[in-house]
């Protein structure tokens, strides 16, 4: 893949390598890129800006703190009201996979991030609502993760608008010890040991009519991710993204496809 060539040809160069999610379109070539970087001692950070947002932060840490205990199963999605025909025309054809791929990834990785483990089998199915969208725009995926935790994904690109409230990237997870309810874009909230519920964390709204997509709320997330990765650099530590937090989030998303042709579970080595 492009991705895969172009970075191997700038590890061989020395430099080290921010790549756009989702890392390849395989996962081997995710692991030539891996083992170039590696030959030639250099950094891989992926593209996961879900990870730096202001809400997602807070569950982490809050997990971190061992507080919730142990994450029993998370229910994550992304959905976009009508969002189909406002995709780039390659992000509907089949050869170049869908949604599911090429935006759920960070679901994906989030489901490992979170749980700290590794997503162990992978059921799934795929499927267009309009005729004339030859890749997926809607997809439910089943996952068990080696932690003993598990996950649903629902991603879809074509449920009518206005959509539903705070699920444009959302999860919920069942703790041991309470519960995490996180809208990226508005509020994370948690209940400890049974407690209500308390708000932990708040993004402001994106002004989308306005700013739009160059809104500093909206990019705090990629500055925060690009100035770690230069830390990184500098401190001669691994970035707090990975270049194999890519390779599993691809090799995850490649297994609901292949589940969906399938029809069957598929466990990942």
């Amino acid at each position: 893949s492009a991705h895969a060539d172009q970075a191997i040809a700038c590890a061989e160069a020395g430099k080290h390598i921010l790549i756009e999610k989702p890392m390849a379109s395989s996962v081997e070539d995710c692991d030539r890129i891996l083992e170039a970087c590696d030959k030639h001692s250099v950094h891989s950070t992926i593209a996961f800006s879900q990870r730096t947002r202001v809400c997602n932060r807070a569950a982490k840490e809050l997990l971190d703190s061992g507080k919730l205990g142990k994450i029993h199963h998370i229910r994550t999605c992304q959905t976009v009201p009508g969002g189909m025909p406002n995709l780039p025309k390659w992000q509907m054809e089949k050869e170049n996979l869908g949604t599911l791929f090429g935006h759920a990834i960070h679901n994906f990785d989030a489901v490992r991030w979170l749980t700290g483990g590794e997503i162990a089998t992978v059921y799934a199915k795929c499927r267009s609502t309009d005729p004339a969208v030859t890749t997926e725009g809607t997809a439910d995926v089943l996952m068990t993760v080696d932690t003993g935790a598990t996950a649903y994904l629902l991603c879809s690109f074509q449920l009518p608008k206005p959509g539903f409230p705070r699920s444009g990237y959302a999860f919920q997870a069942i703790c041991e010890n309470g519960l995490l309810d996180i809208d990226a874009y508005g509020e994370a909230r948690a209940s400890i040991g049974g407690g209500d519920w308390e708000t932990i964390a708040e993004q402001e709204p994106i002004d989308w009519q306005g700013k739009g997509a160059l809104d500093p709320v909206r990019l705090e997330s990629y500055s925060l991710h690009i100035n770690d990765f230069i830390s990184s650099i500098l401190e001669g530590r691994p970035p707090a993204i990975t270049g194999w937090d890519g390779r599993q989030a691809v090799a995850a998303a490649l297994a609901a496809y292949i589940s969906n042709e399938t029809g069957e579970e598929v466990r990942l080595s």
